[in-house]
């Protein structure tokens, strides 16, 4: 059964409708576009990290040996991960990307965040609000006790290990589970970082994640190197830190962001 409803009705109903829906309109267009400022502080050295049992004791030592990064590469290849997977999640939010990769501040993170708020320059957060930032993705180096995956293991390793690097062990049997070959040693390249979300009005720490990731190599069967450094190629290095970063680095920003506004 029809509603036939009367002129003056009609238009008092249709520009009731055209009211509210205007109002609609305007309530989500004075909700700005979400803005994020995003920071690396993980590429300015590799460290090697050798594994070294004691002859005749039960104590496990590691030798490090720190490998300077100049360019800023790795620091670059992570803000371009986040802002990827920060348009991925709101194609509309502003991202601006700061490389503040100074020796100093690669040097004691732990204190940006202090207490659980952060610790920046004045200067700089004023900086990343007047860009129209309302959050920060900070990514710095995170310390952690090394646990690493290789063939059939998944708790590898001693000591602790922070930021990029690689990680190696010449004494450990392995075995490749497809072969049957056996051998002696692994090489793991390993990314170890602290993901850290920032409210830039509060400078309140909102949410973090952690990232300890490896890939790893075994020096199985009679055609590899005995050294297990030679795993892979000097490229072969690089790439799979890339890899790494490329890989953990959007999981952690949409662990972090979805959700948000």
């Amino acid at each position: 059964m029809g509603v036939v409803m009367g002129g003056r009705m009609a238009r008092g109903f249709f520009g009731g409708l055209l009211l509210a829906a205007c109002a609609v309109a305007m309530a989500a267009e004075a909700v700005p576009p979400a803005g994020y400022a995003v920071v690396s502080l993980i590429g300015d050295k590799l460290s090697v990290v050798t594994h070294e049992a004691g002859t005749g004791t039960t104590i496990e030592r590691n030798r490090t040996q720190a490998l300077p990064v100049s360019g800023g590469v790795f620091d670059a290849d992570a803000m371009t991960q986040a802002e990827a997977a920060l348009k991925r999640l709101d194609a509309g939010a502003r991202v601006s990307l700061y490389d503040l990769s100074s020796p100093a501040m690669f040097e004691q993170q732990d204190r940006f965040l202090d207490g659980g708020r952060l610790k920046f320059s004045p200067a700089v957060v004023a900086a990343m609000r007047k860009d129209g930032a309302t959050h920060l993705l900070l990514v710095t180096k995170q310390l952690a006790t090394a646990r690493l995956q290789a063939g059939d293991h998944d708790s590898l390793g001693s000591g602790q290990l922070e930021g990029l690097g690689f990680y190696i062990d010449r004494a450990v049997g392995m075995i490749n589970p497809d072969t049957g070959e056996t051998g002696r040693g692994f090489f793991a390249p390993y990314f170890f970082a602290r993901v850290s979300l920032i409210d830039l009005a509060s400078l309140e720490v909102v949410k973090e994640t952690r990232i300890k990731a490896n890939f790893s190599r075994a020096s199985t069967g009679v055609a590899q190197s005995p050294d297990a450094w030679d795993a892979l190629t000097p490229k072969g290095k690089i790439d799979a830190l890339k890899a790494l970063i490329d890989e953990q680095v959007p999981k952690a920003v949409e662990a972090l962001v979805a959700g948000l506004r």
